[in-house]
């Protein structure tokens, strides 16, 4: 009870909220209607501060490297950053898929 009570105060307050947005549907919010406080003082919608710190990237912008050189750092860095995480992550299912459940229950490497 105290979960479904949780659950319809919860949609009631998001109701509200989309409402008091001048929207009649949840899918009329966009980051124009949320603000957050920015640096204690100024106040910025999401929209602001989302196209100040993730501009858009034209498609396919990130596979061409004369192009990718014109992005901004935190762009390239995060690209960079990426790349690492997923060849790491391939190699580590790569030895994942060599290991082999034993009877007691431990992992241990097949033999190649």
């Amino acid at each position: 009870i105290r979960v479904a009570n949780f659950h319809a105060a919860t949609v009631h307050a998001a109701r509200e909220i989309v409402g008091a947005a001048g929207c009649s549907d949840t899918s009329q919010i966009s980051p124009e209607h949320i603000f957050m406080r920015h640096n204690g003082i100024h106040v910025k919608s999401y929209a602001d501060f989302h196209s100040e710190y993730f501009p858009r990237i034209p498609r396919g912008a990130l596979l061409r490297e004369d192009y990718r050189q014109s992005l901004p750092a935190h762009i390239r860095e995060w690209w960079a950053a990426g790349k690492e995480i997923f060849q790491n992550s391939d190699t580590e299912a790569k030895a994942v898929a060599r290991m082999r459940r034993s009877s007691s229950g431990t992992f241990r490497p097949t033999t190649a």
